[in-house]
């Protein structure tokens, strides 16, 4: 399974490469930690980290499989219609594509 770096990728983009069956949530989970890791020492902007347990939901997560997976997601809040950043200058609202500018 590969994923594009969901650094870089729009959370609506990741939940279809999930629901596809693309990546798993273990895959993607453990490329941010990755990123974390390489990044965090110098910035520290991750104060505490719960890796196991990240891990283990990401687990059950991929346990369901890509369709129930995608809506065990959905189930815990994920709109990609209301995706709302409050510290957005403009209105609030995240731009179509998902990326944020200053």
């Amino acid at each position: 399974m590969t994923v594009s770096n969901p650094v870089f990728t729009t959370a609506s983009d990741l939940i279809h490469q999930l629901a596809s069956g693309q990546t798993s949530a273990t895959a993607v989970l453990t490329m941010l930690l990755d990123h974390i890791d390489r990044h965090n020492p110098r910035i520290n902007a991750v104060v505490t980290l719960d890796r196991d347990n990240a891990l283990a939901q990401a687990r059950r997560l991929d346990a369901l499989g890509p369709q129930n997976r995608t809506a065990a997601v959905g189930a815990a809040g994920y709109d990609e219609r209301s995706v709302v950043d409050e510290g957005n200058p403009h209105d609030g609202r995240i731009p179509a594509d998902g990326r944020l500018r200053a």
